[in-house]
Parts: C-alpha cells; structure tokens; sequence
C-alpha cells in the first residue's frame, strides 16, 4: 500500500471513529445513579461530584418515577443554555451523558430533580479548573 493510500485509510478510520487527530483523550465518565429509596425518597447516587473539563457526567435512571436534571445555581460565568434542565428519564437502564465543556467553567452548580426536589432529589456538581 502507497504512503499516500495508507494515509487517506488511517484518516478514515480515526473520523469514522469520531476523532480527530491531535484530539486529547477523552475524559472519565462519572455515573450518578437516579434512585427510588421508598415512595417519598428520592435521591441522586452520589450526590455530590467532582469533575473535570472533558469529564462527561452520566445520569442513570435506576428507579420507577420520571427524574430529570435541573440545574437550580451556577457560576455566574456559566452558560449552561439548553444543559440547564435534562429531559425525563422513565425507565429504568435511560441515560443522561452531561459532558462537562466550556459551557461549565469551574465552580459549584447545585441542581435536582424538578418533581422530587422537595423530597430530597438534590445534587452538588463541582467544576475543578
């Protein structure tokens, strides 16, 4: 194979992949858990995170009633935008992946869940720079 054929196959491959070259790796992936602990008790496992820019926040519906993120405070210079409130996860195995890019700089975002807040369902996300 030509050095030039070699180079357009590699090319495809890495894009295909959804890379490009020089990408840094990804970051982690941190799992929050969305739990149904009795009919009034509802909470985020953990509820408290520490990430990092490339990290991507993975909200996992583990319960039986619908749970969302919203995100109720955050830096001022956030621009969280349509981030702010997740959609509805209804059965049990649906995900949420929130990546963590520069619509998050670093500081404290408190969030929860929009129906279950009053009952506890409440989170902490903290941005490390």
């Amino acid at each position: 194979m030509s050095a030039k054929l070699a180079l357009l196959v590699g090319s495809a491959l890495t894009l295909a992949a959804g890379t490009t070259p020089g990408d840094p790796p990804a970051g982690r992936v941190i799992v929050v858990k969305m739990t149904d602990v009795s009919a009034t008790e509802y909470r985020y496992e953990p509820a408290s995170v520490t990430v990092t820019a490339g990290d991507t926040v993975r909200f996992t519906q583990t319960g039986v009633m619908p749970h969302n993120v919203d995100f109720k405070a955050a830096p001022p210079a956030a621009t969280l935008g349509v981030a702010k409130t997740g959609p509805f996860l209804t059965k049990a195995g649906q995900t949420y992946d929130l990546v963590i890019d520069g619509r998050f700089p670093a500081g404290a975002y408190q969030f929860a869940c929009t129906p279950h807040e009053a009952l506890g369902m409440k989170g902490t996300l903290t941005v490390q720079p």
